[in-house]
């Protein structure tokens, strides 16, 4: 265990103190340092040695937060040209006779009793309080920017705070003048918070309505109000200014959690109390010169590469499956699925890898989204034969989300990609994630040919995985061209070949075309040759409810010494196209493809599966009728849905 991990242990068993983690550094998905690492922030907060002990395994280098609570700490600032320090001296606050800690850019945490029960409100112009809601960083904490120590360590007894910090109102800095907060009811806070909000321009959306909007849920905490009337007033300016308005509850509740916590990180919870006359008014730009920062040169930041340490690539399968993300790709039918459902058995179960590598990670939980297999008729099996620990495979429902108690029909897509790490968090050890295929999941919306759209959506996935040591395994069909270069066959832009950390194709056999190849396409972190493939048959398994046995894989324990494409190679791959087809007949077979064995399937994903198979949104429209397709919406505000009934039953356009 890190030293973070083993110093928050001792406050949690000896002080009672209860932390949670944070954020060491910002993260290319623009995640702030010390913005915390759980949903619900500061709220996760716990004393409890079993979830410290899972926290340090999932998030090993964070940083660690105290949730403040009935500790008053006064944070004395010393950046940006402000001068905490000084400003506490001057109003006779010490440095001595409680618990003292000194922050990496040269401030101090002075810890006090919270004995007026205060929450998080401005002390002065350079130090804000941290109390009910708030959180500070605790040594031996690490940024960027230095380490957090102790001045005077955590037992020393804590002591009643200054009467002037009790007062929250240190000498000649706050007058009745001033728009910070004085001691103000929540009514009183609500009125002019929403007296404000209804100076700011309306948020509509394309036009900054996004932006504004957040800015709204900020000021509802600057202005001191609690969860509830947070809720309340903007639940007001979503109704009335927000055009329009924002109805993902889920999203909703995030978003609030994100702008409460940035607020206390600011140090800007109930800094607001007066509202000015008007928006950007004077009053309100000499408030904002004197609490803002100075504008900073802008710089890039040199890496001290000298003082790092190099590291080794981290497996999942070693040599084969790396975490982060993975493509597993191949022809339809060529048995992918079944490799897929044999390696996430060997998971869920801890067994050792079919090339006889130990499986370190122990037993660990899959997280299986499956937009075209059947659960009961065709995963479940295929996981039984494999011998799966179904107390470890978790699906999760790609057509349907929760909003509070409600179900909708929504689908899920990458730029939803917060709710999958929401469900690996609550899990105790997620080493595989799965998305099968890949296309179903990148919606309408983006351009698989731009390299800057798809990176949007991989990298954020791929940070997740790594994150929580586990790898993301994204199925692909190959496209229709026959490229020299076989990871050419790869749908779109060059992304899906430069960001996932490996590329495994399942190929058949041309010795033996009941026999298939797992072999390696491409390994971007792995310096050197690429890993040996493996080879597989297939076996049959009698499993409980179904009739007839099911296939599963059968590994062969010698390695296959080729890549894939040394297969494709010896395979005489040529670039010549092949024969014209009817497109209308070939939309026809598609339909009949996607519709195998399912009844209904979004239009926005027919449509985009479509597209990547060379059929354009006219044709496939014109053979809706042929194909017995029909079409209805989900709900006044939902998606369209293509529907085909049973052979037996017409469909609405044969009636």
């Amino acid at each position: 265990m890190q030293a973070n991990w083993m110093a928050a242990r001792e406050y949690a068993e000896k002080l009672g103190w209860k932390v949670f983690p944070v954020r060491a550094r910002d993260t290319s998905a623009g995640l702030a340092a010390k913005s915390p690492l759980t949903l619900h922030g500061v709220k996760d907060a716990s004393n409890d040695p079993a979830q410290i002990e899972q926290w340090a395994k999932q998030y090993p280098d964070a940083a660690i937060a105290l949730a403040c609570g009935d500790i008053l700490v006064a944070d004395l600032d010393v950046k940006g040209g402000k001068d905490g320090v000084t400003e506490w001296l001057a109003n006779e606050g010490r440095l001595d006779g409680t618990i003292v800690a000194r922050t990496p850019t040269g401030g101090y945490h002075v810890y006090f009793r919270n004995t007026s029960n205060r929450g998080c409100q401005k002390i002065g112009k350079a130090i804000d309080g941290r109390g009910h809601g708030g959180y500070v960083l605790l040594p031996p904490s690490k940024l960027e920017s230095g380490e957090y120590a102790w001045v005077h360590d955590p037992e020393t007894p804590l002591a009643d705070p200054p009467a002037f910090v009790t007062a929250g109102n240190l000498a000649g800095l706050v007058s009745n003048g001033s728009i910070f907060a004085a001691e103000l009811t929540q009514d009183e806070r609500f009125a002019q918070a929403k007296k404000y909000l209804q100076k700011i321009p309306l948020a509509i959306e394309r036009q900054s309505g996004s932006i504004r909007t957040f800015h709204a849920m900020c000021i509802c905490f600057k202005f001191g109000l609690d969860d509830a009337r947070a809720r309340q007033l903007f639940d007001w300016f979503n109704a009335n200014m927000a055009k329009p308005p924002w109805t993902d509850e889920r999203d909703i509740r995030r978003q609030l959690d994100r702008a409460k916590n940035r607020v206390i990180a600011d140090g800007q919870f109930g800094t607001l109390g007066k509202c000015p006359e008007r928006w950007m008014d004077d009053r309100w730009t000499e408030w904002k010169e004197e609490t803002t920062e100075p504008k900073a040169k802008r710089s890039l930041i040199p890496i001290d590469i000298k003082n790092m340490r190099n590291e080794e690539v981290k497996w999942v399968w070693p040599d084969k499956i790396p975490q982060g993300l993975v493509i597993l790709i191949g022809d339809g039918k060529v048995g992918k699925g079944l490799a897929l459902c044999e390696i996430a058995a060997r998971v869920s179960r801890g067994a050792a890898w079919p090339d006889g590598a130990a499986n370190d990670g122990g037993p660990g939980q899959v997280l299986w989204l499956s937009a075209e297999d059947q659960i009961t008729k065709s995963l479940r099996p295929r996981l039984d034969a494999a011998g799966a620990d179904f107390d470890n495979i978790i699906p999760i429902d790609p057509w349907k989300q929760l909003f509070g108690e409600e179900t909708r029909h929504i689908q899920f897509t990458l730029d939803q990609v917060a709710l999958i790490e929401d469900q690996i968090a609550a899990l105790k050890n997620c080493r595989m994630i799965v998305l099968d295929p890949l296309i179903s999941f990148l919606g309408g919306k983006i351009n698989t040919d731009k390299m800057n759209e798809v990176c949007g959506l991989l990298n954020p996935l791929q940070e997740i995985a790594q994150r929580h040591n586990a790898s993301c395994i994204a199925v692909i069909h190959y496209n229709k061209t026959n490229a020299l270069n076989i990871n050419q066959r790869i749908m779109g832009s060059v992304a899906f070949q430069s960001v996932p950390r490996a590329i495994w194709h399942v190929v058949k056999c041309p010795s033996d075309q009941d026999r298939r190849l797992f072999l390696c396409g491409a390994m971007n972190d792995v310096n050197g040759p690429m890993p040996h493939g493996m080879a597989y048959g297939f076996k049959t398994v009698n499993v409980q409810d179904v009739s007839k046995p099911i296939s599963t894989v059968d590994w062969e324990a010698d390695a296959i010494p080729m890549t894939a494409q040394q297969w494709l190679d010896n395979q005489g791959a040529t670039v010549k196209p092949g024969p014209k087809t009817n497109k209308k007949s070939e939309a026809v077979r598609f339909l009949d493809e996607m519709f195998a064995d399912k009844s209904e399937i979004p239009a926005e994903t027919v449509e985009i599966a479509a597209t990547l198979r060379g059929i354009n949104k006219s044709t496939l429209h014109s053979v809706k009728t042929a194909a017995r397709i029909e079409s209805y919406k989900s709900g006044l505000a939902g998606q369209w849905i293509w529907r085909r009934p049973p052979a037996n039953v017409p469909a609405a356009s044969e009636n």
